[in-house]
């Protein structure tokens, strides 16, 4: 069992430590530029706080093509003011920028005009999904818990690449999450523009009637290796989400009731080269599975999902790695059933590895067989049976996640020089269970959790 606290005097118990142990000679000079530190961020927050936008309420959902052209983005309330994280930390953006928000009953539309003095030299670089490329980009981010702790990101590249993610912990990114969403590109001679269509269906939140989200806008122009934002943003600070602004106008909504029944049906043939002595070895191997994934929201602020005999196969392959050290291999989560809520069960401290690492679920066979087998038939993964997942946050502030797993026995066949046929245990079946309970307080400047994992 592990317990987690957090909070902000502990920064303020180092920067003590550190002037006192100084020369007297340097004291002077370092509390004068403490001081000038602490009055530079509180500045940067007053602005930021000072900042709010209203999202429109519209009947008419705009058309997602690029182009800000329809009449209800004229009449929505616009974000502008942007200012430099880099290179020119507290300066304003070197190109203007506004950006307007509607909303309806089923989607968040955010449109954004990016002005461009020299158009020509907009960097536009082709991208897979996710992929971090040098490029410009614009981004929102959506605290919808408003909790100034974890929020949604989307990313839109001129090229149109889309990144998606979430943030918990205030700074602690995932891109392996996915979520179903659009967006639309454009590009004339002011520069360029973007539209976004982001489905309720995708966010978490409350429908306690607060009127307010947490919101920033992020643009990044590439020539210029220039980062920018609307709720000023600080070089060097491990503080994100709770810089955030607040978007007004979104307490009428409601979040949709979400039941999504996934099943499917495998069948796969491999056709390999291999070993005609192997009597394990066959020129077309074909293999055959049915399961499903179920996901059902409980009110507005809890999810339960579950998976019977899931497949992953539609999940991309993890890239090639070698490992010469006495340590394990991390990989990043990529599968759905896991990657949703993923941001309650995060809990590590720095220089530690996470306390629950979930892609030991399914993980390869830790067994060896038979050292003395002269064939032999070894299972690359492990069955998942069945897991169960219940993940949310509910109005008053408090994270709850629990997850159960079962997988089941692996067995590898193998046959011996003297031809006797035997099958050893290379993962028993086993039962994964994990509990996470955590309050935020005041605000999200501190916090308490607890883990528990068997």
């Amino acid at each position: 069992m592990v317990v987690q606290w957090r909070g902000v005097g502990v920064v303020w118990l180092g920067v003590i430590l550190l002037a006192a142990a100084r020369p007297a000679g340097a004291q002077d000079q370092s509390a004068v530029a403490s001081v000038t530190a602490v009055r530079s961020v509180a500045g940067a927050m007053e602005r930021g706080s000072e900042q709010g936008v209203r999202a429109s309420r519209v009947d008419e959902a705009p058309r997602i093509d690029g182009v800000l052209d329809e009449e209800v983005w004229g009449r929505a309330e616009r974000a502008t003011g942007f200012v430099q994280q880099r290179p020119n930390s507290g300066e304003p953006s070197t190109e203007e920028t506004d950006v307007r928000v509607l909303l309806d009953d089923r989607a968040v539309y955010v449109g954004a005009r990016l002005r461009d003095r020299t158009p020509e030299d907009i960097v536009m670089r082709l991208a897979r999904r996710d992929e971090s490329v040098v490029a410009d980009w614009f981004y929102v981010y959506l605290d919808s818990y408003h909790d100034r702790r974890t929020a949604f990101g989307f990313g839109v590249s001129a090229a149109g690449a889309q990144r998606d993610l979430r943030i918990s912990d205030d700074d602690r990114r995932d891109v392996g999450w996915d979520a179903v969403w659009e967006s639309s590109v454009s590009r004339d001679a002011e520069g360029w523009s973007v539209e976004l269509r982001i489905p309720l269906s995708q966010l978490r939140f409350n429908d306690s009637g607060d009127a307010r989200w947490g919101v920033n806008f992020q643009r990044d122009i590439a020539r210029r290796n220039e980062t920018s934002f609307w709720a000023p943003i600080e070089q060097g600070t491990d503080q994100f989400v709770s810089r955030f602004s607040e978007l007004d106008g979104v307490g009428e909504l409601r979040p949709s009731r979400r039941i999504e029944v996934l099943p499917h049906t495998v069948a796969r043939l491999t056709r390999a080269p291999g070993d005609a002595a192997n009597p394990f070895y066959s020129a077309n191997a074909t293999h055959r599975s049915v399961g499903a994934n179920v996901l059902v929201g409980l009110g507005s602020s809890l999810t339960l999902s579950a998976a019977i005999n899931p497949d992953f196969g539609q999940v991309e392959a993890d890239p090639a790695t070698v490992n010469l050290t006495a340590f394990e291999t991390f990989q990043q989560e990529r599968r759905p059933f896991f990657v949703e809520g993923s941001d309650i069960f995060t809990l590590s401290f720095p220089f530690w590895p996470p306390f629950f690492y979930s892609r030991r679920i399914g993980r390869s066979p830790q067994g060896f067989g038979s050292p003395d087998a002269a064939f032999q038939d070894r299972p690359s993964a492990t069955t998942i049976l069945g897991a169960v997942k219940l993940s949310g946050k509910t109005d008053d502030g408090w994270s709850i996640g629990a997850l159960n797993a079962l997988t089941g026995s692996e067995w590898s066949r193998w046959i011996d020089e003297r031809g006797v046929l035997g099958q050893s245990l290379v993962e028993p079946r086993t039962v994964y269970s994990v509990g996470r309970v955590a309050r935020e307080m005041r605000d999200g400047a501190s916090g308490v959790g607890v883990m528990v994992t068997s």
